[in-house]
């Protein structure tokens, strides 16, 4: 699993805690996702075991894992935060169009040094014509997001 797909697997976890909006952001080599859901307790990154059986559940131990221990999750004003640093630079175009797939209550950020580059959400998608849940699309959003990231 490369750390686009740990992207994903936070975004899962999003969903699973009932999130109605989640927030992904991008700044080179970071992330975060922030989300309305419900956490009952702060998971441990550490332990590499799962409350729910076979072998769902890791994705925090690898985004750990994988982030060299620079990570956290916190609540902070009812919103769950999950952050992340890595030693290369995230490639945006590889994995928010598959999350839009997942979820149109996304909302993704473009940093540059902390600072927002463009954002994408389900109304921008659909003023650009763009509906992630088909093929064609979705290699169209993937385009757009590469161009995006090549202008600003």
């Amino acid at each position: 699993m490369d750390e686009e797909d740990l992207i994903l697997e936070g975004v899962k976890n999003s969903l699973e805690a009932g999130a109605s909006i989640i927030e992904v952001s991008i700044d080179g080599n970071s992330f975060s996702i922030v989300d309305d859901g419900e956490m009952s307790r702060i998971p441990d990154f550490r332990a590499c075991s799962s409350s729910k059986g076979g072998k769902r559940g890791r994705g925090l131990f690898l985004i750990s894992e994988a982030s060299r221990g620079r990570c956290s999750i916190t609540r902070e004003s009812g919103r769950t935060v999950l952050r992340a640093t890595f030693d290369r630079a995230l490639e945006a175009e590889r994995i928010i169009p598959i999350c839009f797939n997942f979820t149109q209550t996304l909302v993704f950020h473009s940093l540059r040094d902390g600072r927002e580059r463009y954002l994408l959400d389900s109304e921008v998608l659909r003023k650009m014509d763009v509906d992630p849940m088909k093929a064609i699309d979705l290699a169209r959003l993937k385009r757009i997001i590469r161009e995006k990231e090549q202008r600003s």
